[in-house]
């Protein structure tokens, strides 16, 4: 298998289904009620993948440490800044946005029947599989063509599998993606970008469990 079908081979296993299901979603409009039973099935799907990757990155002799995934207090403590700074960066361009173009549609998004530890379980998992494969693979796989090319691609794919959640989705999810694959680039730190996900997760999934 050559790097370009490996490449794709793993792009369309992990996010295939995410990308297509998430633009029907977006074109359909309707309201999204979570609940246990997608939780378990995102959580199944996601580990489902995660053990293909890294078989085939055993195969092919890359390694999870070539990625930058090493646990540490450090990178943790890194990960809640990178949480904070974010927060604020997409903070700012949300004030920004509204004030010219109006207020943005939150996503229909009701927690439904989730539970709190399915949050938990989601907000585990679902931050390795992504910075894993959105950033650390994506963009390792096409730095050779340059940093700018490899941050625009890693930001690009994870928008278009969160496209369902509407126009605001160009307003987060895509500065999101910038600044987590940019902060990896110069770094090289995934557990940060891991942390600060989780966190997200958390919050977000949270206040769904306890809506304002």
């Amino acid at each position: 298998m050559s790097s370009v079908a490996e490449f794709w081979t793993v792009v369309v296993l992990a996010f295939g289904f995410f990308i297509c299901s998430s633009t029907l979603g977006f074109f359909k409009g309707h309201s999204r009620a979570l609940s246990n039973g997608w939780a378990l099935s995102l959580v199944a799907f996601e580990l489902a993948i995660l053990v293909v990757v890294a078989w085939i990155g055993h195969v092919r002799g890359w390694s999870l440490r070539k990625l930058g995934l090493q646990p540490s207090w450090r990178l943790t403590g890194a990960g809640v800044l990178l949480w904070v700074a974010t927060n604020v960066i997409l903070g700012a361009t949300y004030a920004v946005v509204s004030a010219t173009m109006g207020r943005i549609p939150d996503p229909a998004i009701t927690a439904g029947t989730l539970s709190f530890w399915a949050v938990v379980l989601v907000s585990l998992v679902n931050p390795v599989f992504e910075e894993t494969l959105v950033v650390g693979y994506v963009v390792e796989k096409t730095s050779a063509h340059g940093a700018v090319f490899a941050i625009t691609a890693s930001a690009l794919l994870r928008f278009l599998y969160h496209t369902y959640q509407g126009p605001i989705a160009a307003v987060y999810i895509l500065p999101l993606g910038l600044i987590f694959a940019a902060v990896y680039v110069h770094y090289r730190a995934l557990w940060a970008l891991i942390v600060a996900h989780a966190i997200m997760n958390l919050i977000g999934l949270g206040r769904l469990l306890h809506p304002s």
